[in-house]
């Protein structure tokens, strides 16, 4: 009589495992408008949210975060002095496009 051998827990354990058709359709369509906004988007400098030259609200436009969290962020950088911000801001803002 042969002897079926089946590893008990681990089919249970995998995240993967216990969708449903519905909840997978749901997370493949998420994962394709995903990349689809991803892959359309480019950098513009924002001079209708900008304070100096645009450039953070270029940045948070872009990653689609808040444009205060990014002006903190480099005032931070600029007063800590890491790897030249206010350089960087500078080419950003001469080289890079508005809209």
């Amino acid at each position: 009589m042969p002897v079926s051998v089946r590893p008990t827990g681990l089919a249970e354990n995998l995240p993967l495992a216990n969708l449903s058709r519905a909840n997978l359709s749901r997370a493949s369509s998420i994962r394709v408008q995903r990349e689809t906004t991803m892959t359309n988007r480019s950098f513009h400098l924002d001079k209708s949210n900008a304070k100096l030259m645009g450039v953070c609200s270029g940045i948070a436009n872009y990653f689609d975060w808040d444009a205060n969290i990014i002006r903190i962020a480099f005032v931070l950088a600029a007063v800590f002095g890491v790897g030249a911000p206010v350089l960087i801001y500078l080419a950003i803002g001469l080289i890079a496009s508005s809209r």
